[in-house]
């Protein structure tokens, strides 16, 4: 196997592979891995991918590896990863990313992490996100974002929107670009995502967002959200409305 690509196929075994651009096969899983985009899909199984380092753990295997100093302990036990500092936490099991943008699918859900000081842990905990300041807690909790100030809660789905940075988890699944019938453009200025005949069209400006036969337009300014026939309006400097009470 060369330096620049490799393909490895093997049943409930770890590889480890460098640099330029990977291929893996594992049991009709695919992993494919470029030095600046990751995108892993394993059945409850981690992959840990950065530009200089990978970690792969497979199986109750662990292997850690160095430069930017890695250390990940599975079931019940927590992993830090420094370079822009990234912990997840996903059902007892810790997934670490770093440097330019990963997504990375685990049973129907997609997490996309980008640059700079993410802090994610899942199921009633809290989620934290600098830079453009966001703070998200999953599972009928409130998620507020910063920077033009939105707060949306939506029964057990989480939708945050900023300027820079889009992320949009619907029925415990995140979708970015496109997954299983599901497509999503994603531009800096205008957005359109459709899901499950649900239409979602966002630009920086002027966001309208359509669910459950539920219309929400929101400027950048003045917020309006309406669903399950419940009104919520929200005005720009940090205000949070907790569609459901909690």
């Amino acid at each position: 196997m060369s330096t620049v690509d490799k393909t490895v196929s093997r049943k409930n075994f770890l590889d480890t592979m460098s640099t330029v651009d990977k291929t893996v096969s594992w049991k009709k899983n695919l992993d494919t891995m470029s030095t600046v985009d990751k995108t892993v899909s394993r059945n409850n199984t981690l992959d840990t991918i950065s530009t200089v380092d990978k970690t792969v753990s497979r199986n109750n295997t662990l292997d850690t590896m160095s430069t930017v100093d890695k250390t990940i302990s599975r079931n019940n036990t927590m992993n830090t990863m420094s370079t822009v500092d990234k912990s997840v936490s996903r059902n007892n099991t810790l997934n670490t990313m770093s440097t330019v943008d990963k997504t990375v699918s685990r049973n129907n859900t997609l997490d996309t992490i980008s640059s700079v000081d993410k802090t994610v842990s899942r199921k009633n905990t809290l989620d934290q996100i600098s830079t453009v300041h966001k703070t998200i807690s999953r599972k009928n909790t409130l998620d507020t974002i910063s920077t033009v100030h939105k707060t949306i809660s939506r029964k057990n789905t989480l939708d945050t929107i900023s300027t820079v940075d889009k992320t949009v988890s619907r029925n415990n699944t995140l979708d970015t670009i496109s997954t299983n019938n599901t497509l999503d453009t994603t531009s800096t200025v205008d957005m359109t995502v459709s899901r499950n005949k649900t239409l979602d069209t966002m630009s920086t400006v002027d966001k309208t967002v359509s669910r459950n036969n539920t219309l929400d337009t929101m400027p950048t300014v003045a917020k309006a959200v309406s669903r399950n026939n419940t009104l919520d309006t929200m005005s720009s400097p940090g205000i949070r409305h907790d569609v459901y009470g909690r």
